[in-house]
Formats: C-alpha cells, structure tokens, sequence
C-alpha cells in the first residue's frame, strides 16, 4: 500500500470515526452526567462535616450549591464553572467534581479558582476567603498529588460514601 493510500485510509477513518462521535454525542452527554451527578451525591453526604472538622465551615452553612456555578465577565475575559459550592459566609469552598479525577482536571480547577479570585476583586464586594478542593469518584495518584501541591484538599470515595435506602414495610428480598 502507498503512503497516498494508507493516508487516505486514515482519512476515511477518521472520518467515520467523527461521525460515530457525533450520532452518539448526546447519549454519552446524559452517561456522563448521570455519572458525575452520582459522584457530587457521593459527595455531599458528608462533606460539610468533614470541613466542619479541618475548622473552615461554622455550623451555620447558608448553601451548598451541588448543581454547580457559573461566572463570567466579558471585560475581563473570563468564564469559569465549579461543581459544588459550599458556602458559610465568612468562606466559600469550590469543589471540582470528576468522574475520574486526572491532572488536567486539577489545572482547570486552579485556572477557574484563580479566575474567580479576579472576578470578585474586579467587582469589590467580596472579601472572604476562598479555598479549593477536588473530587472523583476514581483519583489519580498523580492527579491527587498535583493538586495537593497546588493547596487542593483531595476528597475520595471512603467505607462510609453509601447507605441503603429504607425499604418499605413488608418488604423482602428476593432470592436467586
């Protein structure tokens, strides 16, 4: 086979691979979301105990935001999301939530903390504290030593991250 040939092989199956892509787009979008949103429930559970703990968090939290925030400001330049915000007034801690956390997830959450951090300069309003963390329901050890490097806490999965829901009255599991 010539080079002319094998490079247009490669041609058509890249093509055809784009186009597999795109038919299934839409169904890999809702899989990963329903993965990730299993991830931040994980999550959630117990995480203001655990930074209650570290001493960041008072007993008074006014949110946690686990559908995620978004920011941005044409002016500056910027657009930016977090997963998870929790937020007691006096500090607010922005969380990264992955599916499987890797390093170029920690790199985007620094980018998107210090982003913020010029947001809310730029704007006056705000002087509270700001500090990051990141989760997955799979971590890298490289990724979780990055960040961690970085001033990241690193948040997995532990013993305790699941319960079984109550089953109603008269209820019995079936054998097989």
């Amino acid at each position: 086979m010539s080079e002319q040939q094998s490079s247009e092989e490669q041609k058509k199956r890249e093509k055809k691979l784009r186009a597999w892509k795109k038919q299934n787009r839409k169904f890999y979008a809702e899989f990963g979301d329903k993965h990730g949103d299993f991830v931040k429930r994980l999550i959630k559970r117990g995480i203001v105990r655990l930074f209650q703990e570290l001493g960041y968090v008072d007993g008074n939290v006014i949110s946690i935001c686990r559908g995620g925030m978004t920011f941005r400001d044409n002016k500056l330049g910027i657009r930016n999301s977090f997963g998870m915000v929790i937020d007691d007034g006096k500090i607010a801690i922005f969380i990264y939530v992955a599916i499987e956390l890797e390093t170029w997830c920690v790199r985007s959450h620094i980018e998107a903390l210090e982003n913020y951090r010029r947001y809310i300069d730029a704007k006056g309003s705000d002087k509270r504290c700001f500090i990051g963390a990141v989760a997955g329901g799979v971590v890298k050890d490289e990724a979780a030593e990055f960040a961690q490097q970085n001033g990241l806490y690193v948040i997995v999965q532990s013993g305790e991250a699941v319960d079984i829901v109550t089953p109603p009255e008269g209820f019995v599991a079936k054998e097989w």
